[in-house]
């Protein structure tokens, strides 16, 4: 006797069933609370945990991955900002940190035989002008 294969309906060919468990919707105001937690500097996992949903589930969603991205960018372009301003107030420790990050500044150190520490910031010729 031969045996017959029968083809099976696969569910996501049947009307109205897909595979798996349904997407997560998420209502506005939770959206409103992942930016706000994203802006504040929060992690994913984080934002998982306090929106009570698997971390996978923020990570499986191109959307709202995208989403958080933006946000976080937000808050490095603001961070930015303050920086700047207090750059330009003369706060001697963000002159000393942009300097480094845009002019390519460094700290030489020296120890001495005394035990002495200097440091010297060295600028290695990017002049005003190259910026």
């Amino acid at each position: 006797m031969a045996l017959v294969k029968r083809k099976r309906k696969s569910r996501a060919t049947v009307p109205g069933r897909g595979r798996g468990k349904p997407k997560r919707v998420f209502t506005d105001i939770q959206m409103k609370k992942m930016g706000e937690l994203a802006l504040a500097g929060a992690q994913t996992e984080t934002i998982a945990t306090l929106m009570g949903v698997p971390r996978e589930t923020i990570d499986s969603r191109p959307d709202i991955q995208t989403f958080l991205t933006k946000k976080r960018a937000a808050r490095k372009m603001k961070l930015r900002g303050q920086q700047d301003k207090a750059t330009k107030e003369g706060v001697p420790s963000l002159l000393i940190w942009m300097g480094k990050q845009t002019l390519g500044q460094v700290d030489k150190r020296e120890v001495d035989v005394s035990g002495n520490l200097n440091v010297t910031v060295v600028d290695y010729g990017k002049s005003d002008a190259a910026v």
